[in-house]
This record gives C-alpha cells, structure tokens and sequence, in this order.
C-alpha cells in the first residue's frame, strides 16, 4: 500500500510539531523551569513516533515490526493521558467549554492520524516487512 500525499503532508506537520515542543523548552528558560523530568520522555517518544510515521509514509523498514506494535500500544494510553491531562491543569480551570472541544479536538486531529499510521505500520504493513532490503 502506497500511503497518499496527505499522509506525507501530516508527517511535516508532525516534524515541525516535534520540531516546536524539543525547541521551546531548550530555547526559553521560563519553559525550561516548568518542565519537569517525566515530561522529557514525551521528547523521546515524539521522537520515536515520529521515526515510525516516516516509516510508514515513505514505505522503509525501520528495526522490526514488534517495535511499533509496542510503540502503538505506548502511544494509546500517552495520547489518551495527553488529551485527558489538561483538564487537571489548575490555571486552565476556568476555561470556556468551548476551549476545551477546541484543544480536545486539536489533539485528536493531530493524534489519531499518528496512532492509525502507526497501528498500520506495525500490525498491517505486510509488504513493507516481507520486502527484501
């Protein structure tokens, strides 16, 4: 299966995501002092989830399928806390309903493209693994 050009178009606004979440706390210092040490493993796992995207928009054998059959079952709960997370955050408490559809939608267009192409890529990208190198 030949992923379209809209895929190919979702992994550079997933780079350039990527790119704007490693960036911003290396850059801002006020960022930096806010984060801290458990959020530096969403770094790698975007970092990670971002290998496997290309893999599957570009049709390239990157390690072993196990690897993001385990990647997409991380990236289920993670994205599900992702979304959830926010609400739980004290200075966005009083914000609009209308706010949170918003950010709540705004991480579903963003996440559920991710974890089909990676559910894709390691459960059903047959002719990607069966492929000679």
């Amino acid at each position: 299966m030949k992923p379209r050009w809209w895929w190919r178009m979702f992994f550079a606004l997933r780079v350039i995501v990527a790119l704007v979440v490693i960036v911003t706390p290396l850059l801002l210092e006020q960022v930096r002092e806010r984060w801290v040490w458990w959020q530096w493993t969403y770094v790698a796992l975007l970092t990670f989830q971002s290998l496997g995207l290309f893999g599957y928009v570009f049709s390239r054998r990157i390690g072993f399928p196990h690897i993001w059959q385990l990647a997409f079952v991380i990236s289920v709960p993670y994205t599900i806390w992702n979304l959830y997370g926010p609400t739980l955050n004290p200075t966005l408490a009083g914000r609009s309903v209308g706010f949170w559809v918003a950010v709540i939608a705004l991480g579903l267009v963003l996440e559920v493209p991710l974890l089909i192409a990676l559910f894709r890529y390691g459960f059903r990208s047959k002719d990607v693994w069966n492929r000679a190198t």
